[in-house]
């Protein structure tokens, strides 16, 4: 067993009517080491505008899974490893977001990863093992809109739409493995009455790699009814993947590693109940 303490401040100044500036410490002490993580944010409100400038020094023990997996059966073979490292990051990002033009954001951000957990291919057993990556960069632009649109029963639909651009830097082949490049997700929702509501997504993602495997860019729709039949009770159904988007590769080849990380159009079922 590992034990893990943990102790944490923060503290808020509000240095005028419109810029705030929260700063915190935490402190990690586990068997090896302790180790302070010191974090900053500043907010700063200007005419129509909201300016954040953020950073987080991070630092996380590998998962019982990451340490200790064992999946011969799998083609190829998944394994743990016992003999990681904890990953540490320096996170930092600035965004800006207008107040009045539906919300809308754009954020820059920069995560600087030393000893990053991730899957490495291994030749010599031909068998994916989980390792750490020395010194990964990952940086990107996250855009961001939301807002209502009017339809011609006075009623509204709320959406938003995120739009992302993620790269690395790197001396290792695939740091971002299982990571799009480029990627859109739009989601609406639609109150029909006061106990029913509609939920439709769209997402794009373009080409990745998955354990070398290369994924073609694709789009997956999702719609789901959510209906409340009292304050106690709620019923959630609907289709995953309307449009039964496959990799074809999973149907022509067999590829188990295709068919379960996109398994097709599904549906849902849930029925909640709350006291």
């Amino acid at each position: 067993t590992t034990k893990n303490h943990s102790i944490f401040i923060i503290d808020r100044f509000k240095i005028n009517k419109n810029i705030n500036l929260d700063i915190g410490l935490r402190y990690n002490k586990n068997r090896d080491k302790g180790i302070f993580l010191p974090s900053f944010s500043i907010k700063n409100n200007y005419q129509k505008y909201i300016f954040r400038l953020n950073f987080s020094h991070n630092y996380r023990l590998p998962s019982v899974t990451e340490l200790y997996y064992d999946f011969p059966g799998h083609s190829p073979p998944i394994y743990g490893n016992s003999n990681l490292m904890p990953q540490e990051s320096k996170n930092y990002s600035f965004s800006v977001e207008h107040k009045e033009l539906n919300n809308s954001s754009i954020e820059l951000y920069l995560n600087d990863n030393y000893n990053m957990i991730a899957y490495d291919y291994k030749s010599e057993c031909e068998c994916y093992q989980t390792d750490n990556y020395k010194k990964v960069k990952l940086y990107g632009i996250n855009l961001n809109n939301s807002g209502i649109i009017k339809t011609l029963n006075s009623k509204v639909i709320n959406y938003k739409t995120i739009l992302s651009y993620t790269d690395s830097e790197s001396i290792y082949n695939s740091p971002t493995e299982g990571i799009s490049k480029y990627s859109m997700k739009t989601f609406f929702s639609y109150d029909i009455n006061k106990t029913i509501k509609i939920n439709y997504s769209l997402k794009y993602l373009s080409d990745k790699i998955i354990f070398e495997t290369q994924l073609e860019n694709h789009f997956i729709s999702d719609l789901v009814f959510n209906y409340n039949f009292n304050k106690n009770i709620n019923l959630k159904f609907g289709i995953k993947n309307i449009f039964n988007y496959k990799d074809p590769r999973a149907i022509n080849e067999g590829s188990d590693l295709l068919t379960t990380y996109d398994p097709g159009r599904r549906f849902l079922l849930n029925i909640n109940y709350t006291k």
